[in-house]
């Protein structure tokens, strides 16, 4: 039997008024997660992602959100005052 570890580092700057969402409500948690492509769920409002790094990825208000591009790890979801962890695998 083997065992892995996963360890993850994350630093980033003070994001005043943000908590990380335990949030159950469907409207607003995006599904599936983890994802291999696409996220659904984000609704209209102004989100903007980042990596496990603190890096801005983008932007936008689109309700469904295409993570194709990028390589497997973990992001963050910035969505009204709400931070959502999404892992792409």
């Amino acid at each position: 039997v083997k065992i892995y570890r996963l360890l993850v580092y994350m630093s980033f700057g003070i994001l005043d008024g943000v908590a990380i969402s335990d949030n159950q409500d469907p409207i607003n948690t995006p599904y599936p997660n983890p994802t291999s492509a696409r996220l659904y769920g984000l609704g209209t409002a102004p989100k903007q992602l980042y990596n496990a790094q603190g890096q801005w990825l983008l932007s936008t208000k689109a309700s469904s959100l295409d993570l194709a591009p990028y390589p497997p790890g973990i992001y963050l979801l910035y969505q009204q005052k709400q931070m959502h962890r999404i892992l792409k695998y």
